[in-house]
């Protein structure tokens, strides 16, 4: 993983921005890759003088010699800055090789240039990886931009005065837009919808996403510009498959994820929260690796949020080795305005401060440079409460009326103890007019509180791509690159591989939910997990005991940042109303939902931050 920037001009205009300016967008994202920096320029003879920088900031995991350091070219007419990894690049360096492709270099950057060498954009769809990276083919004077299948590695772009600026991260943006402003409706989607990166806007007015699973294809000719996806979802017929074949096919994929993640020329580790998808990804690299690999585990004194107990169950059973971080003794609302800075845009939650302590202890205390994540498992496996109602309405559909009243009455003494009204009311129209704590954050915003009906599906398999392709899977790898990336890390999600994305979103129903058991595929295949984490049915999830955190550091901080107020002076808030409800919050009498109020500081704070 690394951070990369481009700058084309291809307008007539002069160019404004001397080699000093531009090289400043490498600096200030340096901790995305310490081991190299580089750039170059190019002004083409074939159009009128279009004018193009490449920069690259390298994390060295494949190939370690300087050989690999980019910008990297062949035959000083191709010419690439990538970001991200290759994960299936042995088996098409082979493939090259029996073409006649001659390699200097044993890295995945090289086996990508020469495949665009060899096919142009067309096989994009067989690559097996996550990556952002940008292509300068001088031979057709064109430049080729594209981004992973799920969004895994961030591009952002700019257009402006006849220029294009594309960037691993916003900030290296803002050294050139003319002039910050809000995005007036992604904000208020952020601070009444709990929503971030739902679609290809960003919090900025005029800096927008490469969309996920497409290529940019610029022509420096005309300046035209083409934007098409390489890859969709397909559909897989299982109706003639047996259940078990089903499992074992599921299980070898699992492995397969895994095992081409654990390639590296650096250590690798896997945070492990306890839960069944970490479990399992702990447990198979475990057995790839003979044993050669650490787990972080977060844990807590407070039984209510830690899950240290099916860590220790892991332990124990399947003797992996562990290193366990007590975020208690933590601060997180020290931490809040460096990650913030370090994401761009305001977060969603104190779990993201507790990931990036996370990943900072692990940076401290150990030499790993690639970890594992279990990001993913919850959206192609049907692993959130909501998806067991979208499960009954698929059997109801099929008038499958027995099946839909055992799925209730088996989900219905669980959703007792598990349904949360504040993350439902995201789903579910009704439950945000209802004079609740809803109704407490309406008092506070004065924005257009504009529903986005986010709960819609026609179906469980439609949900679920949903969910991994805009209110789900984005927003998390959103904060899995930044957090990583700012330790000088590489995260990589098996989960996220497309074979096992696709495969899963196609299983029968009954092999993601039954009985009100979710995951029932994983569950099934993953024979080596302890029973106690393998046929666990409570989630909790990668998080924290926010109300726990909700102590005088909070209010210190909330009074502090409101003394003046940005969010007020842009109109999206009443000031007065928020300190109230912060007075009541403070004394124990308000209804807001921590996390609403925890929003709005992180709005606060962002809005002083970048506009």
């Amino acid at each position: 993983m690394c951070g990369i920037f481009g700058f084309i001009n291809y307008s007539n205009q002069s160019n404004s921005h001397g080699s000093g300016a531009l090289k400043k967008a490498l600096d200030i994202v340096s901790y995305r890759g310490p081991d190299y920096s580089g750039y170059r320029e190019f002004t083409s003879d074939i159009d009128n003088g279009s004018f193009l920088f490449l920069g690259h900031n390298r994390l060295s995991i494949i190939d370690l010699s300087d050989a690999g350091n980019q910008p990297f070219s062949i035959d000083n007419r191709y010419h690439i800055i990538f970001n991200g990894e290759i994960y299936n690049y042995l088996e098409l360096r082979d493939e090259l090789l029996k073409k006649g492709y001659v390699f200097k270099t044993h890295s995945d950057t090289e086996v990508l240039l020469n495949m665009y060498i060899d096919s142009g954009t067309s096989r994009f769809n067989e690559l097996n990886g996550m990556w952002s990276f940008v292509i300068y083919d001088q031979v057709n004077n064109r430049v080729v931009a594209s981004r992973d299948r799920f969004g895994v590695k961030p591009m952002y772009i700019l257009e402006q005065d006849g220029t294009i600026f594309l960037a691993s991260e916003i900030k290296q943006l803002l050294l050139f837009q003319h002039k910050q402003q809000a995005n007036s409706q992604v904000l208020s989607h952020y601070l009444y919808n709990y929503l971030l990166d739902y679609n290809d806007e960003t919090f900025f007015n005029g800096i927008k996403k490469l969309p996920a699973m497409h290529t940019m294809v610029i022509d420096l000719q005309t300046g035209q510009k083409t934007l098409e996806p390489y890859w969709e979802f397909t559909d897989i017929d299982f109706s003639h498959h047996g259940e078990q074949d089903i499992i074992d096919e599921y299980k070898t994929l699992l492995t397969s994820a895994v095992a081409i993640r654990l390639r590296s020329d650096v250590k690798v580790g896997n945070t492990l929260s306890g839960g069944l998808d970490s479990s399992s990804i702990a447990v198979l690299a475990h057995q790839l690796t003979g044993g050669n690999i650490y787990n972080y585990s977060v844990i807590s004194n407070n039984k209510a949020v830690s899950e240290e107990k099916y860590v220790d169950y892991l332990v124990d059973h399947n003797a992996i080795n562990v290193h366990k971080i007590n975020f208690d003794q933590i601060d997180p609302w020290e931490a809040v305005d460096q990650v913030i800075w370090h994401h761009d845009e305001p977060i969603l939650s104190l779990s993201t401060v507790a990931h990036f302590k996370m990943l900072e202890s692990l940076k401290r205390e150990s030499d790993i440079i690639v970890v594992l994540s279990g990001q993913g498992g919850d959206e192609s496996l049907a692993g959130y409460n909501k998806y067991f109602f979208f499960n009954i309405k698929d059997l109801i559909a099929k008038g499958r009326y027995a099946e839909a009243f055992f799925e209730m009455a088996k989900l219905f003494p669980r959703m007792r103890y598990e349904f949360n009204w504040n993350f439902a009311k995201r789903y579910i129209p009704v439950l945000n007019r209802m004079k609740n704590n809803a109704d407490v954050l309406n008092k506070i915003l004065k924005i257009d509180k504009t529903y986005l009906n986010i709960g819609s599906a026609k179906d469980l398999k439609s949900r679920q791509k949903i969910d991994i392709q805009q209110y789900s899977v984005p927003a998390l790898c959103h904060y899995e690159d930044r957090n990583s990336m700012a330790h000088s890390l590489e995260i990589r999600l098996p989960f996220l591989d497309y074979r096992l994305v696709n495969f899963s979103l196609n299983l029968p129903n009954n092999l993601k939910i039954k009985g009100a058991v979710n995951k029932q595929v994983l569950r099934r295949s993953m024979s080596e997990l302890p029973q106690a984490v393998r046929y666990r049915f409570d989630k909790k999830g990668f998080t924290i005991d926010e109300k726990g955190h909700q102590d005088h550091r909070f209010f210190e901080l909330l009074d502090k940042t409101f003394q003046q107020s940005a969010l007020a002076d842009l109109g999206y808030i009443d000031i007065n109303k928020l300190r109230a409800e912060s007075d009541k919050m403070r004394g124990g009498k308000s209804s807001l939902w921590e996390r609403d109020l925890h929003r709005l500081l992180f709005a606060e704070i962002w809005a002083k931050k970048f506009l």
